[in-house]
């Protein structure tokens, strides 16, 4: 291979294909289409690219009921037995975030009514969007969780899933799926659901990585010329799918909806991974990439933001 197509395959997060590598198409779950390629394995786990919406997925894609028993760390920890939602312990980016996203949701004409927050975890989105007029209803399997948004921040939350949770036909203005998406079985299922319970008019946003954007390709090329093994997204299989800005968008628009934007949050040097790097010179240089990459909207974090046609 000529060295300067190389180069492309290795940044943009794929080798071309051995022989023995090539085997059956594995159907994408995002855009229905056969036209998956192997891209690597790391322990049990196959990885999938879909050529036509480019999404990355685990193959085959574990039972829902499976994924359900991992756990996320510090994810799972309480944060703090405050008693009002102003007092609420979270990173100050989680709150600039949500600011964010509410401010955008203003933009796109919904300042208040009936909103769900899909996966709500401690409430911290749920307790800012209360702050901002909203009347708020959160839905979250991990049932400790759900207990603190009750009984501590008291709004209402419910221990389950979505479908499980069986709320009426066209109950929601906001319906919010906030760095979940990439933890289900069938993100285009999930959003079939929210598409049910979303009024006509109403609105949806969906946060997750973007494997497709300038960090991830950095980082994994680094790892190629260093002879490290290269994987599209961490943590299968707690991750199950890495989007991209286009797969995302198909995702959305599959399950009915019609995509307003899709927008860069702030990068996760800056936020989840604002730690990065071994040595002090690499996080310098890991921050400087988290600003660039900020500054240019295409940082690895993302939200798209979809109306329900009226």
């Amino acid at each position: 291979m000529p060295a300067l197509r190389r180069w492309h395959w290795v940044f943009c997060g794929r080798e071309a294909l051995a022989p023995e590598k090539i085997g059956h198409c594995v159907k994408c779950l995002i855009c229905n289409a056969d036209a998956s390629e192997f891209v690597t394995t790391v322990e049990q786990w196959r990885f999938e690219r879909c050529r036509n919406c480019t999404v990355f997925f685990t193959a085959p894609l574990p039972e829902q009921d499976v994924v359900s028993r991992y756990t996320s760390g510090s994810l799972l920890e309480s944060p703090g037995e405050k008693t009002h939602t102003s007092e609420l312990i979270f990173p100050a980016w989680k709150h600039r975030e949500h600011a964010r996203i509410l401010s955008r949701l203003a933009v796109l004409g919904t300042r208040q009514g009936q909103l769900l927050d899909v996966g709500c975890l401690w409430g911290s989105f749920l307790g800012h969007a209360h702050q901002n007029g909203f009347d708020v209803v959160g839905v979250e399997p991990f049932g400790k969780a759900a207990t603190y948004v009750r009984e501590v921040l008291k709004l209402n939350a419910s221990q389950g899933t979505l479908r499980s949770a069986a709320f009426p036909p066209e109950s929601f203005d906001v319906v919010t799926i906030l760095d979940v998406i990439e933890h289900l079985s069938d993100p285009v299922a999930e959003l079939k659901e929210a598409y049910r319970v979303t009024k006509p008019g109403g609105l949806i946003v969906a946060s997750t990585p973007n494997v497709g954007s300038l960090i991830p390709r950095l980082v994994n090329t680094e790892r190629r010329m260093l002879g490290r093994q290269w994987f599209p997204f961490d943590n299968p299989p707690w991750h199950l799918w890495g989007f991209t800005r286009k797969s995302i968008k198909s995702c959305v628009e599959n399950a009915g909806f019609v995509v307003e934007s899709v927008d860069s949050l702030d990068s996760s040097l800056k936020t989840t991974n604002s730690d990065a790097g071994s040595t002090a010179w690499k996080r310098r240089a890991f921050r400087r990439i988290g600003a660039i990459s900020d500054t240019l909207g295409i940082s690895d974090r993302m939200a798209v933001f979809a109306r329900k046609p009226a």
